[in-house]
């Protein structure tokens, strides 16, 4: 039998902890600039950004197309490709977001049937597991579906 660890309320004390300490930090600023002591003032800005440190590892976790290009120009390719487009058409606008000369590497499309396309991002080496796809289904060559599925 396998027993599986919910991390559920470890997500929600990231995400509250994140809030908290944007408020906090909305607090803190007004006291840095009020104060006259540099040392009180640094140790108030050290205070800032470690109250800042849950909300950049929320925004990682729940935005990574903020700090990662390969989010950014997968979700773009998702966002270009609309209903109605044929297969010609999707392999043109994956062409045009991962040129040859790019910096990034290809989407691997693991299924290409007559009825549906199915694309991975390229881990391009880093941060594992990875499993951001975009889901095509077709009818007669025409795209009727698209779905995007987050790692």
């Amino acid at each position: 039998m396998t027993s599986y660890v919910s991390l559920r309320p470890v997500v929600v004390i990231f995400i509250v902890a994140g809030f908290l300490g944007i408020i906090a930090v909305m607090f803190l600023i007004p006291l840095i600039f009020g104060k006259k002591s540099p040392v009180l003032k640094l140790s108030l800005g050290v205070l800032c950004i470690f109250c800042l440190l849950p909300s950049l590892i929320d925004m990682d976790a729940f935005f990574p197309e903020i700090l990662d290009g390969r989010y950014r120009v997968f979700k773009r390719t998702y966002r270009d490709i609309h209903e109605g487009m044929n297969r010609s058409e999707i392999k043109d606008v994956i062409k045009t977001q991962y040129p040859v000369s790019g910096e990034r590497l290809k989407p691997k499309i693991i299924e290409d049937t007559s009825v549906s396309l199915v694309m991975l991002m390229d881990p391009e080496g880093s941060r594992e597991p990875n499993c951001e796809g975009i889901f095509l289904t077709f009818k007669n060559d025409e795209l009727v579906k698209k779905q995007y599925s987050r790692d």
